[in-house]
């Protein structure tokens, strides 16, 4: 039962990716990619995620991509928060 509801919770975000609204569009995004799929990951490279979410959120999801979401971790030590610039050193440390 559980795994049943896993499931469709993730079908729904996936359908969530077309969504007209992009605030829609963006969490779902953000939401997969805390539960690792892989397929999102350019999605969290367009500028109005991170606008829209903070960039801490982006870079929390890149993390959660694992490999896949390096090159996006990585993007972020030229931020011009330095705030943002300190958590995606400790993130790659880790």
């Amino acid at each position: 039962e559980a795994r049943r509801e896993a499931q469709l919770r993730l079908q729904a975000a996936r359908a969530a990716l077309a969504h007209d609204d992009p605030a829609v569009r963006h969490r779902a995004a953000i939401g997969l990619a805390l539960v690792g799929d892989t397929s999102i990951a350019g999605r969290l490279l367009a500028p109005d995620v991170a606008a829209a979410l903070g960039p801490t959120t982006v870079l929390a999801a890149a993390a959660a991509l694992g490999g896949p979401g390096e090159p996006i971790v990585g993007s972020f030590l030229d931020h011009p928060d330095e705030a943002v610039r300190q958590r995606t050193l400790l993130v790659q440390l880790l």
